[in-house]
């Protein structure tokens, strides 16, 4: 029994050397554990965390998901993609030669007048966005609308067609973004209710095609230089009569004799 007591001591002496080694390892291996994940590439954000950026049409769209700054191939989501500026446009000048056909189909019901078949083709051509074809048939009915006195079915129908003429053509001329930004500008500028008055042919009619194919409020908007013809005081009263008192065409004729 007494050499008991010395083996246990001598053995507890040579168990601690062991347990510090242990105790580093195991440390170290933590550590080597720790770094790993450190150096894990992160996670990619979801669509739900990538933040919005405004694309040229002023459409939202999502930013694309990038790992030190080199965007990655972009991956279709379900939605359709964001439209170009230009796409937007010719869908709105479409648009609104489908509502300007509808517009003077029920005016020719009202007038009791038959829509002409050049009048169609006219529609025809505003709603595919062929400017050759939209010049090339408006020109016959330029040409019988000069007529003294113009022809009656053209005369209750032209409000319909100059119109959409005018959108047409400043689609054409103006840059698509351009044409978007002032149209909101002019649009965003009215309060509720307001009646916009636009004399020059963009300060009318580009105005008119988003008023008449956006979301936001439908306003009166009308042009001051047609306030003398009849067959645009007719148009007036058609579209806006539940809304606007209008000038009858003996108020216009008076105004007019009185500016001579």
């Amino acid at each position: 029994m007494s050499n008991s007591a010395p083996r246990e001591n001598s053995d507890q002496r040579f168990r601690w050397p062991w347990f510090l080694v242990a105790g580093c390892l195991l440390t170290t291996l933590i550590g080597l554990f720790l770094m790993r994940r450190n150096d894990a590439p992160p996670a990619l954000p979801s669509s739900a965390d990538v933040p919005a950026q405004s694309s040229a049409t002023g459409v939202h769209t999502p930013r694309a998901p990038s790992v030190g700054g080199t965007p990655l191939p972009h991956q279709r989501s379900a939605s359709e993609p964001a439209r170009t500026a230009e796409e937007i446009v010719a869908s709105k000048v479409s648009q609104f030669a489908r509502s300007r056909r509808e517009i003077a189909h029920a005016m020719a019901r009202q007038f009791k007048i038959v829509v002409p078949a050049d009048v169609e083709r006219f529609f025809a051509a505003v709603e595919g966005g062929r400017w050759d074809e939209i010049e090339a048939a408006f020109k016959p009915l330029d040409n019988r609308y000069k007529a003294k006195p113009p022809p009656h079915d053209l005369d209750v129908l032209w409000g319909t067609i100059l119109e959409s003429l005018g959108v047409a053509e400043s689609a054409h001329d103006w840059p698509a973004q351009k044409l978007l930004d002032y149209g909101e500008a002019v649009l965003g500028s009215l309060r509720p209710g307001m009646v916009y008055v636009g004399g020059t042919d963009p300060g009318r009619f580009i105005p008119t095609l988003l008023n008449e194919t956006g979301d936001g409020e439908r306003h009166v908007i009308v042009t001051q230089n047609g306030l003398a013809a009849g067959s645009y005081l007719d148009y007036l009263n058609f579209l806006y009569g539940d809304r606007l008192t209008t000038l009858t065409h003996e108020d216009s004729n008076r105004a007019f004799q009185d500016y001579l």
